[in-house]
């Protein structure tokens, strides 16, 4: 009777333990694969915030439609940190919890600062991004700025200066500006007076007569293009007429493929662009200018009065705002966690 007892005790014991090591393994199993899952979780949440901010910022179309409105913004004062709203685009709203921008001067040039936040299977990650945004062209804190004289500046001025020329040749006509403002695009010989911008015809053995593009208000900016065509070599721009006394007061970012000739006093806050083209400023003429001049493969006679201005810059970011090449981006991700 003991005998037997005590070999059901025995066996009660070793059924005992092998269920406890049994118990062990399991839990050591257990525990391997919940850090093993967690340990793909953090993985995988690190990849997909990597590939929202590849999505976000280096996606070219994405970067258009979410980062370049809030740049455009930002250079026209309108806007200084906001929130993104990715709105129906499932792609991106998924797991991005916030996104936003701001922007910062570093090293005397203009930043966008991006925060992102990512959730994956209730693991958060976060990203700040940040970098250049501005061509430097723009960023040079000068009011003229030639294929002449950049080539005595920095060795990859001139590169940059002739992308952007032809960037500006090549897609301005077209350009979305983010802005309600009408664009003119014409060609041939314009003249702008004190009210109106004309384009002058001459044909062969008639007198010159013209007809009126628009009319324009002094405080209103106008985005002017003026283009040569097959009948020109090059296109031309007049300011007023001589003898006439009025000074022209005009606001605008105007691109010219030809000269641009100053007949009469004319004040001018903006940007001009002159390629393949002369400056000819009458001898009586004052030619007053608030703003910038890229001139590309050309010559300046007279004299150009470049304002001072203490907010030069910031003028410089709200006019070169409707041009292409204007933006530049250079961002980096500088922090994940």
């Amino acid at each position: 009777m003991n005998k037997m007892g005590f070999i059901s005790i025995f066996i009660i014991l070793v059924v005992g333990i092998v269920l406890l090591n049994t118990l062990f393994v399991f839990n050591i199993l257990s525990l391997q694969n919940h850090i093993s899952i967690a340990s793909k979780n953090k993985t995988q949440s690190y990849l997909l915030l990597q590939d929202k901010i590849n999505r976000l910022i280096y996606d070219r179309d994405n970067f258009n439609k979410y980062i370049k409105p809030k740049i455009i913004k930002n250079c026209r004062g309108t806007i200084t940190r906001q929130s993104i709203d990715f709105g129906d685009d499932l792609e991106l709203k998924k797991h991005i919890i916030k996104a936003t921008v701001y922007f910062e001067e570093i090293n005397n040039r203009k930043n966008i600062v991006i925060d992102m936040e990512t959730k994956f299977n209730e693991i958060s990650r976060f990203s700040k991004s940040y970098g250049t945004i501005i061509n430097e062209i723009f960023e040079m804190d000068k009011n003229y700025v030639s294929n002449m004289e950049i080539e005595n500046l920095k060795e990859n001025y001139s590169e940059k200066f002739y992308s952007l020329i032809r960037k500006i040749e090549r897609e301005i006509s077209d350009y979305d500006f983010l802005s309600s403002t009408e664009k003119i695009n014409t060609s041939g010989n314009i003249e702008i007076d004190k009210k109106s911008i004309r384009k002058n015809y001459r044909e062969d053995g008639e007198d010159m007569y013209s007809e009126i593009i628009t009319n324009y208000k002094p405080y209103n900016r106008v985005p002017l293009n003026i283009f040569k065509d097959k009948t020109i070599d090059k296109a031309n721009l007049q300011f007023g007429e001589s003898g006439n006394n009025e000074p022209i007061r005009f606001k605008g970012i105007v691109y010219v493929e030809g000269d641009i000739v100053i007949e009469q006093d004319v004040e001018y806050e903006g940007i001009i662009i002159v390629n393949g083209g002369d400056i000819i400023v009458n001898s009586e003429s004052i030619f007053k200018v608030n703003g910038m001049i890229i001139h590309s493969e050309g010559e300046v006679v007279g004299d150009i009065r470049f304002e001072k201005n203490q907010n030069l810059r910031k003028s410089i970011y709200s006019f070169g705002s409707y041009l292409p090449g204007f933006i530049e981006s250079n961002i980096n991700v500088i922090k994940k966690y």
